[in-house]
């Protein structure tokens, strides 16, 4: 399989953010007044737009997406919740790998454009992607396929030639619909059931199974 070109989410995917995200989500859900939710109800919509957090998880609450991203943004000012975030072990090797053997690279995430730049400073991995393109740099987010369209075509990225890695439904529904090959990641915040249903070409443990998915000389001792 010819796949040279590799789309991945960042939440989750290259970072596990999940501890600093639930954090500030649980005490957004405090602030606000509203029903308790399990970490696990808080975890399964991390790989949305910020702005559609609180749709989905209070549906009965009619238009609580914008003050709901407004106060969650508010209380992750407020706190240092960069400490709490940790590169998935094994990324920079991989990634490192991936680049020198010709394979471009590109992310595609949900988080705020502003967010994911101070992220990947704190972690210094930036170098390795051609281009990123966050949640605010688009109309619609996951799992509309816009994201992807645009990379594929700013990049001039054949989708045959295409994979979208990500650990949420979103991340594999959007490669779906952009019609590029996906591959699921069991290690982040999607459950392995809930990533089977989306049907993905490929679903991994470690990320350095995407060595061999790519056919990267097993030369690549990681």
């Amino acid at each position: 399989m010819n796949i040279r070109h590799l789309i991945f989410d960042f939440d989750g995917t290259l970072c596990d953010t999940a501890e600093s995200i639930v954090t500030v989500m649980r005490l957004t859900v405090e602030r606000l007044g509203l029903p308790v939710k399990s970490d696990a109800e808080l975890r399964s919509v991390i790989g949305l737009r910020l702005d559609e957090v609180g749709n989905v998880l209070f549906q009965s609450k009619s238009g609580l997406g914008c003050e709901f991203a407004s106060v969650y943004r508010q209380i992750y000012s407020e706190l240092p919740v960069a400490r709490l975030v940790r590169m998935v072990p094994y990324v920079r090797e991989t990634l490192r790998a991936l680049k020198e053997a010709g394979c471009d690279m590109v992310i595609a995430t949900s988080r705020s454009r502003r967010s994911l730049l101070e992220l990947m400073r704190n972690d210094g991995f930036g170098a390795f992607f051609n281009m990123v393109i966050a949640g605010d740099d688009v109309r619609e987010g996951k799992p509309d396929p816009e994201a992807i369209e645009l990379i594929c075509s700013e990049q001039g990225w054949n989708i045959n030639e295409t994979m979208m890695i990500g650990d949420a439904r979103f991340d594999l529904l959007m490669g779906k619909r952009a019609g590029v090959k996906t591959c699921g990641v069991t290690y982040g915040n999607g459950t392995i059931e809930e990533l089977a249903a989306a049907n993905p070409d490929f679903l991994i443990d470690d990320i350095r199974e995407l060595i061999d998915i790519v056919g990267i000389s097993a030369a690549y001792d990681l």
